[in-house]
């Protein structure tokens, strides 16, 4: 294998993204070969290499990412449960690749979801400091006013934790279904609909829209997946802080 820059080779193992990697070299927290690393410095196989002390290794294997678009009454587990269907069940059948879930939708909510043969970036996806932004499309029943917003917003201490909106969005409508679009930047569980269900309003309809960079496309029927290519995925590293 040809020498590639250390902060691809750092990004590729799932350390963070090429930026990140950068200010690493740069603040000296690489080593090569017991020598602290250089911005510019390339890396082969047989190196080793350390970031902060803990040995990274080259990445063996191409890094695939799937994005699935999960249907409602779907289980994100890697076994069927009570006559309800495995996520899992609808990947491509293709035994070489050993896939993980990134995160979990509770069975009621459908939409964007990921599979990656890769763990570095599920963690790399699921930690909180990467700071990636979920959004979601929400139809609940129930009185808003500005008052509510606001305290989704500001946080709601609910069981012992704060859960918060960075963003809501009421659409225009009529009738007692009301139709939002809401941002966040945390996974908890059934955070969106226990934001809304403390404030009186009752989610009908869930649907994550967004992951970080990526979309839903509008035209990927439930059920099916598509595969990113590396470009997204160097999107997704850059977006990730």
């Amino acid at each position: 294998m040809e020498e590639v820059r250390l902060q691809k080779m750092l990004a590729q193992a799932g350390v963070g993204s090429r930026r990140q990697c950068e200010e690493y070299i740069k603040d000296g927290l690489v080593k090569v070969n017991n020598f602290v690393a250089q911005i510019g410095t390339k890396v082969k196989p047989t190196d080793e290499i350390f970031f902060q002390e803990k040995q990274i290794f080259f990445s063996k294997h191409k890094t695939r990412l799937l994005l699935f678009n999960k249907p409602r009454g779907i289980i994100c587990s890697s076994k069927p449960e009570r006559n309800k269907k495995s996520i899992f069940s609808f990947l491509p059948n293709d035994s070489q690749e050993n896939w993980k879930l990134v995160g979990r939708l509770d069975i009621n909510t459908s939409g964007l979801i990921f599979f990656t043969n890769d763990g570095d970036l599920v963690n790399f996806l699921a930690h909180p400091k990467s700071s990636f932004d979920r959004e979601y499309l929400v139809r609940a029943r129930g009185t808003f006013d500005e008052s509510i917003r606001k305290n989704m917003l500001t946080g709601i201490k609910i069981e012992n934790k704060i859960y918060q909106f960075s963003d809501i969005v009421l659409h225009e409508g009529s009738g007692s279904n009301k139709f939002f679009t809401v941002c966040l930047f945390s996974g908890k569980n059934k955070e969106v609909r226990k934001l809304f269900e403390s404030m009186g309003l009752q989610v009908s309809r869930l649907k994550r829209l967004r992951y970080g960079p990526i979309f839903l496309p509008d035209n990927l029927a439930e059920g099916k997946f598509v595969e990113l290519t590396d470009k997204d995925i160097i999107k997704i590293r850059e977006y990730g802080k």
